[in-house]
């Protein structure tokens, strides 16, 4: 959905996730593990929308907060749209 505004649950892909002093970034899961919890085949309907996760990495964690799928992330994986090259390759 790379030149849709929104994303798989709805959210404005410009719409800032910070809450208060802290940093989250948007992450889009793999289809394997957010399909199966799809209400109706609406995908917004999805309980993963808007869920947070710690991912951690040898430079420490970030939280992320699930806001689309990835249809071509394999299950396991998850699709980080902020910059943080440097971050995730290190993981």
């Amino acid at each position: 959905m790379a030149g849709s505004l929104y994303s798989t649950c709805g959210t404005s892909r410009a719409r800032s996730l910070d809450e208060n002093d802290e940093k989250i970034y948007t992450a889009a899961l793999n289809e394997a593990q957010f399909d199966p919890y799809t209400v109706n085949g609406i995908p917004s309907t999805n309980p993963i929308c808007q869920k947070k996760a710690i991912v951690k990495g040898v430079k420490g964690e970030i939280v992320v907060r699930f806001v689309d799928r990835c249809r071509d992330c394999k299950e396991g994986i998850c699709h980080q749209f902020d910059n943080m090259d440097s971050f995730i390759q290190s993981f």
